[in-house]
């Protein structure tokens, strides 16, 4: 080796090394974001994947949370009972209208029964008139 060879790496070898390190650290650190990268693209992948399997195409969801089914199980429940309730009370009012009836019926038939009672009796009275006189 020459003079000159020797005085630059007495001067520069320390750095030499360093510089050597640093295209290692480089070089490690570039393939290390490499890998980070090819995580992060596999980890949006997989979670795009999932909302697709969560959601349908207009943005609804496919499946439901827990909170959801019972606030929706509540709605129905509340709906049914309501319309139940509008049931009995139609029939409440049925049966009213149908006691009203028997009832304006029960009153006719005994107006028709007095009725036939005294054209029978008439009948029966011009019947002994008449058998009298004769």
């Amino acid at each position: 080796m020459t003079h000159q060879e020797i005085h630059f790496l007495e001067e520069f070898g320390p750095y030499i090394g360093a510089l050597i390190a640093l295209l290692f650290a480089l070089i490690s650190a570039s393939v290390m974001w490499g890998k980070v990268k090819e995580q992060h693209d596999l980890h949006s992948s997989q979670i795009r994947d999932l909302r697709r399997g969560l959601y349908q195409e207009d943005g609804t969801l496919v499946y439901v949370t827990a909170q959801h089914c019972l606030e929706q199980n509540r709605l129905c429940q509340r709906a049914t009972c309501s319309k139940i309730d509008e049931l009995k009370a139609a029939l409440v009012e049925l049966g009213k209208r149908v006691e009203k009836d028997r009832t304006e019926r029960i009153l006719d038939m005994r107006e028709i029964a007095t009725f036939i009672g005294r054209v029978d009796q008439y009948m029966s009275s011009q019947k002994k008139n008449g058998l009298q006189a004769g």
